[in-house]
């Protein structure tokens, strides 16, 4: 299915719109005419999903749902910036072409919680604060079945405007300290990395992290930092009693 915010366009391109998400409100509610007590959008008469639940419903009723929508409409003017985040982490970057972004929905989607269920106050050198994680186990598209996954979102705050597209990792490690698995992601990116960020803004950011198979049932901790990907220099964490510039989030019990 395709999913656009400019029917017209698909419309010449395609011949079809399957959906359409642009909201309703705030100069763009004559957009959306009433067929049948369902709303549809005016040129072609695409679906209208009005609400995040309605859009996580479509990614998971089809395979595959493209997103083909403008960059500017995507994070500036048709969605509040939780939707957006929310679209961002049901989808993958497919490519982007004179500011038209192309995304592509996950399996098995789930819409990322508006606030973290394990807050947080962690500073990182007076440019980041992390206000709180939010923990899944998950399957994701692609991987075989019976790996372990486990997502995360991170809530993040700018403090100032960020001078750089900083990368996040993630590792777990065993009571002796040893990283078990690791990743790295640059959050939101390439459609809305950190230098893009406003002051004060939550930040919803999805990544996981893929267990190896070696990797025993049991507990261990979770930890996370920020650094440069140029220079591979870490923010510091402001009162940390830890030399690696890493902040314990808590304890996760692999299954």
């Amino acid at each position: 299915a395709v999913l656009t915010g400019t029917p017209s366009a698909a419309a010449l391109y395609l011949g079809r719109n399957d959906y359409y998400a642009v909201r309703g409100t705030e100069g763009y509610a004559y957009r959306i005419l009433d067929r049948n007590g369902d709303g549809v959008e005016r040129w072609l008469g695409s679906p209208w999903l009005e609400t995040d639940e309605e859009i996580l419903a479509a990614f998971n009723a089809i395979p595959r749902v493209w997103l083909v929508l403008e960059r500017w409409g995507l994070i500036k003017e048709y969605y509040s910036p939780l939707t957006m985040q929310r679209i961002l982490a049901m989808t993958d970057f497919v490519r982007e072409d004179t500011g038209i972004v192309v995304l592509s929905s996950r399996p098995s989607a789930q819409l990322i919680p508006v606030n973290p269920s394990s807050p947080l106050s962690v500073n990182f050198d007076d440019q980041l604060t992390l206000d709180g994680y939010h923990l899944t186990w998950e399957t994701v598209g692609g991987l075989d079945e019976g790996d372990r996954v486990l997502g995360l979102v991170l809530y993040w705050q700018a403090q100032s405007v960020l001078p750089f597209d900083y990368t996040v990792f993630v590792h777990l490690r065993d009571a002796a300290g040893q990283n078990v698995a690791q990743a790295d992601h640059q959050p939101l990116a390439p459609v809305y990395p950190p230098t893009l960020w406003p002051v004060g803004q939550t930040i919803r950011d999805r990544g996981v992290l893929t267990l190896p198979e070696e990797v025993p049932a049991g507990e261990y901790n979770l930890w996370v930092g920020v650094y440069r990907l140029d220079t591979l220099e870490r923010l510091p964490v402001v009162d940390s009693e830890h030399a690696d510039n890493a902040v314990l989030m808590g304890p996760v019990v692999v299954p």
